[in-house]
């Protein structure tokens, strides 16, 4: 599960008609890309659709990888020619190459990849959506802050995202619930401001799903 801000938000500009505080969301159409639409008190209304797809949809998820290759170097800059599928198959964090040559050049070898540059053929990871709904952001609840990610310790307590870096771990440090942790996990990323906000967020849940495509 993921959240994502709605834009525009419905006090920002190209919507700034909405005078009054927003109802609800209505979700008004449950075929092609479950638009919603937004009610104020006084009737006025807007529709959206989710930007990140609808249930159905396969997502595939980019990350860090090691690729087999060489690059190549011109008063242009560098590309990477990559040859993993004629070698093996591709590396990642859990299990990488024996040996990763740290500097580019023209020599054969493993090299490490930004998750920006991942291939769909070396992309191991795939989800479907099953769910998307529009919520305010601090109406989380706890289950759907467990699907979140946020970690849970043995004791029951949840991971303190915002912790100042060397800050020893102690009693009371950590969160009590997982929706404080996933709101301090909030802050660290869009800061405490955001948060309290509380701006309008499109909910996607998915389910992973093999590579059959």
């Amino acid at each position: 599960m993921t959240r994502r801000i709605v834009k525009p938000q419905p006090n920002e500009d190209g919507i700034s008609f909405m005078k009054n505080p927003p109802l609800d969301w209505e979700q008004i159409n449950k075929q092609e890309w479950k638009p919603w639409k937004l009610e104020t008190e006084e009737g006025e209304s807007i529709s959206l659709k989710c930007p990140y797809g609808q249930p159905g949809h396969i997502l595939w998820v980019r990350e860090t990888f090691y690729a087999y290759g060489s690059w190549a170097i011109d008063k242009f800059g560098a590309k990477f020619s990559d040859k993993t599928l004629s070698f093996g198959d591709y590396k990642y964090a859990d299990n990488p190459p024996v040996k990763v040559e740290l500097k580019r050049g023209s020599l054969l070898g493993w090299y490490k990849r930004p998750s920006l540059f991942m291939p769909k053929a070396a992309c191991r990871t795939w989800l479907e959506i099953t769910n998307i709904k529009v919520e305010r952001l601090q109406d989380i609840s706890e289950d759907d802050a467990i699907a979140e990610g946020v970690i849970e310790y043995q004791d029951g307590t949840f991971k303190n995202y915002f912790k100042k870096k060397g800050l020893r771990e102690q009693d009371g440090v950590e969160c009590l619930l997982a929706k404080g942790s996933f709101q301090s996990l909030w802050h660290s990323i869009n800061g405490q401001e955001n948060w309290d906000k509380n701006p309008w967020v499109w909910v996607i849940s998915f389910k992973e799903v093999t590579n059959s495509f």
